[in-house]
């Protein structure tokens, strides 16, 4: 799961609108949609709307 559960909430609700993901190797493109799994309203999708790579 991309997401945990506390954070669909704030997705869902519209608190969080920014997320870093930390990853070996780049799982995501930029235009990318990510289906959320919020069960209480499916369809809710997250764009992906820039990747950036950094080091340490």
């Amino acid at each position: 799961m991309l997401f945990k559960q506390e954070h669909l909430e704030g997705i869902s609700s519209g608190k969080v609108s920014l997320a870093f993901r930390k990853w070996k190797k780049r799982a995501v493109n930029k235009g990318s949609l990510i289906n959320t799994g919020i069960t209480s309203q499916p369809g809710i999708m997250v764009s992906i709307t820039g990747v950036c790579i950094t080091t340490g």
